[in-house]
């Protein structure tokens, strides 16, 4: 049986990074304004106070969390093997996707197996669980694709 629509995806860091970033949720959010409002809290401090004892932890507790996302982000990329770097051929069929992945076998994915999925500017995510999906990079994929993306798959 010949496929419906094709598309091709070459997994980067970058791309994961936008994946992660856009499912990471409300944790990390959280985490992120916590740390602004300790920050300033201790830079308020420190120009009242006239000490620089608050001043130093503010910076070091405000500049730190970028850093340790991306650490998280670049450590989940580089355990994943499977994925990383490979450029991964998605088909897809009336009722479901075969994976092709370079250097390894095929998968498939029924459509009713799909928990959701996430649309942003640039890509679609299909959910397969909370935490684990499949990037499609729009720019790669075709007008109908798209369209049959949004309207059978969503």
């Amino acid at each position: 049986m010949d496929y419906l629509h094709k598309t091709e995806v070459k997994y980067t860091y970058a791309e994961y990074k936008k994946y992660n970033s856009k499912l990471s949720g409300l944790p990390w959010k959280i985490s992120f304004w916590m740390l602004v409002i300790v920050g300033t809290f201790l830079s308020l401090l420190m120009i009242f106070q006239g000490n620089l004892i608050f001043g130093i932890p503010a910076i070091i507790i405000v500049s730190s969390l970028p850093i340790i996302l991306n650490r998280r982000i670049a450590k989940e990329f580089n355990s994943n093997k499977s994925f990383k770097n490979n450029k991964i051929v998605y088909k897809f069929y009336p009722k479901h996707i075969k994976i092709e992945k370079e250097g390894s076998g095929d998968n498939h994915l029924n459509y009713n197996d799909i928990f959701k999925i996430v649309e942003t500017r640039t890509n679609f995510y299909v959910m397969l669980s909370r935490n684990s999906g499949l990037i499609i990079i729009k720019e790669n994929c075709s007008s109908d694709l798209i369209a049959f993306i949004t309207r059978e798959l969503k």
